[in-house]
């Protein structure tokens, strides 16, 4: 389970840390981040007293980030955890979805990044992830606590892909390996200084424009070499136009 990182953005209590790092011992996983402008703010004795032994080792390892963006970088993709709809946060997956996409693509780092307690993942949030998950709900009560979301999501791809020997295989389309979100995100810079020398915006607007093609490119899957491909033509076209 070491391919997988936790991510909590913006978490409004240490206690929910505490018990995000238990679910993750209980599952194998030892990659936990947050996102917070103000970690100051936790009362960090509250989650080391629910994050007992083996935990506690969880929880030490736990990284401070000032954005999502820089949280995921180095993973090959990320995926949002939202059950608010929106014209950029429709649901592609569920956790048992999540297990069939990572079977067929082998990933060497995903992060899982869950939102704050009481508002979730914001839109700049949500757009380093190449992909949004759902998780079915009652819907008598459809909100469900942070770390009990973390617990079902954890729980079902340890299920699902852990007892299929998943995590002791190779991926046997290396060469063809999934370009990290740092290279996507240097890809969508380049994509928007194209948008505005151009004038290609809408209602003067490039970053409504730039998100459409920042899912269309997530989507696509591309590799680190047609990342390279596509940030040549670009860069042949801005010098051609200055």
């Amino acid at each position: 389970m070491n391919r997988i990182r936790v991510v909590l953005a913006d978490p409004r209590f240490a206690a929910n840390i505490g018990h995000t790092a238990r679910v993750c011992a209980n599952f194998g996983v030892t990659d936990f981040h947050g996102v917070s402008k103000n970690p100051a703010r936790w009362f960090w004795q509250e989650a080391e007293k629910i994050a007992v032994a083996p935990a506690d080792q969880v929880l030490s390892r736990f990284q401070i980030h000032a954005d999502v963006t820089d949280a995921v970088k180095d993973c090959d993709f990320a995926v949002a955890f939202t059950r608010r709809r929106g014209e950029e946060r429709d649901p592609d997956l569920t956790p048992g979805g999540l297990a069939q996409l990572l079977l067929k693509t082998s990933p060497k780092k995903i992060a899982l990044v869950f939102g704050n307690e009481e508002t979730g993942l914001t839109e700049a949030e949500i757009r380093p992830c190449a992909h949004v998950c759902f998780i079915p709900t009652s819907p008598s009560m459809s909100s469900m606590n942070l770390s009990h979301a973390v617990s079902v999501t954890l729980g079902r791809l340890y299920e699902d892909l852990h007892f299929q020997g998943f995590w002791a295989t190779e991926d046997q389309n290396s060469a063809l390996e999934r370009a990290p979100v740092a290279e996507l995100t240097g890809l969508f810079q380049h994509w928007r200084e194209l948008l505005l020398a151009s004038g290609l915006t809408q209602g003067g607007n490039p970053e409504r424009l730039l998100r459409r093609l920042e899912r269309i490119f997530h989507r696509s899957r591309l590799s680190s070499r047609e990342v390279k491909i596509f940030r040549g033509i670009l860069s042949k076209t801005l010098n051609r136009m200055s």
